[in-house]
């Protein structure tokens, strides 16, 4: 797909099997309607909005989860 083999593709030939790449020397960018990612300037944002580091120092893991569902974060209630 686009120039690399897909992922799912890789499974049915080696199930259960997981590649590690800690520089992400051969992992495949992509796009994503959710995240905006620039390394240089060290960002990155959730929904486009949002700074992770705030989410980070503000959020716990299951409002992350649900702005990732939803795309906001949870209100108290919720």
């Amino acid at each position: 797909m686009n120039g690399g083999v897909s992922a799912s593709e890789w499974s049915k030939l080696l199930p259960g099997v997981w590649f590690y790449d800690p520089g992400f020397m051969s992992t495949a960018a992509c796009e994503s309607a959710i995240t905006y990612l620039d390394g240089e300037a060290g960002i990155l944002r959730l929904t486009g909005v949002i700074r992770s580091s705030r989410l980070a120092e503000n959020s716990t893991y299951l409002e992350v989860a649900y702005l990732l569902l939803y795309g906001e974060l949870p209100t108290t209630e919720q």
